[in-house]
Formats: structure tokens, sequence, C-alpha cells
């Protein structure tokens, strides 16, 4: 949820795709001017405007650039996976329902993957809620940064734990398929809570044996710096792994207020 404007002093930014280049990296310039947010070649994201404090907008940036090059943010799949109005998940409750439906295997894998994108996302988010998405609690599945591969430690031990906190390793989520989770005790209790909200889904998913994965709870950009411009934009830049969402960093980065539950 984008900061409330105060006063009169709040202003809305315009945010477009016209610089954004995401590649190996991602630039993306805020002018000072009023308009809604867009990304035309990207995604839409933010879902509206956003609204800073002019007088607070630098400093503000700054400690936010400083706090997530220190800790990262919540590695939620971006909205664009979801597909336009976020239908996609419905397509797949819908393929799953009717088994029958004869569709392109290509698209057939695109909403069963947002389906299961979904759930990881609200269970991510319930580690948000209580504290937990960048630290080890019982029972948690570990995984690097650069890896698909994921390992099993007792959360209380001191290795694991300075690991986390240097960011050499993170916390991870199920992408559910057709095993189950690998996860323990108090991560498990959290991912099954969450799971019964989507009992269709999940059992769907599993039906359809696809590979069950895990995916870092945490994202952190490599790189991350602003850059003032002679237009009196700011250049926001840095670099992300495979797989993830520049809205996700953007997202924590220009709306001051807690940011760390989007709306999934």
């Amino acid at each position: 949820m984008a900061r409330q404007a105060r006063a009169s002093r709040a202003k809305t930014v315009e945010v477009t795709a016209d610089s954004v280049v995401i590649e190996q990296g991602v630039a993306i310039e805020l002018p000072g001017t009023v308009a809604s947010a867009t990304q035309k070649t990207v995604e839409k994201w933010l879902d509206g405007t956003l609204e800073f404090i002019d007088d607070s907008f630098g400093s503000v940036l700054s400690e936010r650039i400083n706090a997530i090059a220190g800790s990262g943010v919540p590695n939620y799949f971006g909205p664009q996976r979801f597909g336009r109005d976020g239908n996609n998940v419905e397509r797949a409750l819908d393929l799953i329902r009717n088994p029958s439906t004869r569709i392109n295997p290509n698209l057939r894998g695109l909403f069963f993957s947002a389906a299961r994108s979904e759930i990881f996302n609200q269970i991510l988010s319930e580690r948000v809620m209580e504290g937990s998405w960048n630290l080890a609690i019982p029972g948690d599945v570990y995984m690097f940064p650069d890896s698909k591969s994921h390992f099993e430690a007792a959360a209380d031990d001191l290795d694991i734990q300075d690991r986390i906190q240097q960011m050499r390793i993170h916390p991870s989520g199920p992408l559910v398929g057709e095993k189950p989770s690998t996860a323990k005790e108090r991560a498990l209790e959290i991912e099954t809570r969450i799971l019964a909200r989507f009992t269709e889904l999940h059992e769907g998913l599993q039906r359809e044996r696809l590979e069950s994965l895990r995916r870092p709870y945490r994202l952190v950009p490599e790189q991350l710096s602003a850059q003032p411009l002679e237009n009196g934009s700011l250049r926001l830049q840095f670099n992300l792994p495979a797989g993830t969402y520049a809205t996700t960093v953007l997202r924590e980065l220009l709306n001051f207020e807690s940011s760390q539950h989007p709306e999934v």
C-alpha cells in the first residue's frame, strides 16, 4: 500500500517503462511529473501511483537502499506471473475441475505455474507477518542464492544462523507438486496451514504430477544503487537472479510504508 498523502505536500510520481532494461540487471527512471504509474513492456506494478513527501524522499530512499542491501526483500512472485487481471490461477482451477479440457501445453504449464506461485506467495506472506521470512525456524529447508538445491539443518545451529545473517543461504518455501514438502516442525506447520486454504488447487497440482521444487523466501539484489540524472530523474539500478522480479525490489524501495504484504 502506498504511503498516504500528508497535507498538500504529497506528490504522485510517473513511472514509465521507456527507460526500463531487464537483462542482466534493471534500470528505471523516476521523472518528477504527475501521472499514473505504468510500465509498458515489463509489467504493471504497484497497482496505481506512488506517493511520497518531497523533503523526505531522498533520505528515506537512501535508508531503504541501505536496508535492502543489508537484509534483502521477500522473494514474492511478481504480478505478471498471474496474467492479466490475475486470471491465471482461475484458469488453473478450471483445468483442475475439467481435466479433459484441450489446451496448448505451454498455456497449461503457465496456468499451473501461476497456481503454485500463488500458494508460495501466501506462505511467504505468512512468514513475513510473523517476522521469520529471513530467519531460521525449526524444520526449515535452506537454499543457496545461486542454486536450486536445498538442504535441511537445525535452526539453532550457529553456523546456519551465521550463514543466514551473511545472506549466504536463505530459508525456502514450497513450489507444490507431486511429492510432499521436505519441511518439518514449525516450518511445515505454517506451510500446512496455508495449504489448507488451497485444498482444491493443491490436490490438483499433485494429480498433475508436477515436480516439487523450492524457492528462497529472500531475494538479495546486487549492486543496488540510485543515480541522480541531469533531468531531475532518479535512476535505480540493481542486478537480480534468474526467476526473480524487479517489481519485488521496486515495491520495497519506493513504497515507504511496509510493503512486504502484496495483494496476492
